[in-house]
């Protein structure tokens, strides 16, 4: 099946989403743990990411409001 958005989310906003969100260091560990086992004793993942902007947030002093990211 081949997605066919017409607009995927900008590549700041998964790097925001990393730097602020996540324990760098834990990632990085858990990363290379996960890429040093042998290719057949992988587990497949697929994890679903949706955002969005909460009605009623956004104003003349925040313009971008608050946002929700579930995955």
């Amino acid at each position: 099946m081949r997605l066919t958005y017409k607009r995927w989310p900008h590549h700041s906003t998964y790097r925001r989403i990393m730097e602020t969100c996540f324990d760098q260091e834990e990632f990085e560990r858990l990363m290379r743990e996960f890429l040093s086992q042998p290719a057949q004793t992988r587990q497949s993942v697929v994890i679903a990411i949706d955002g969005k902007t909460v009605r009623g947030t956004i104003s003349q002093n925040d313009p971008f409001g608050l946002h929700l990211l579930t995955a």
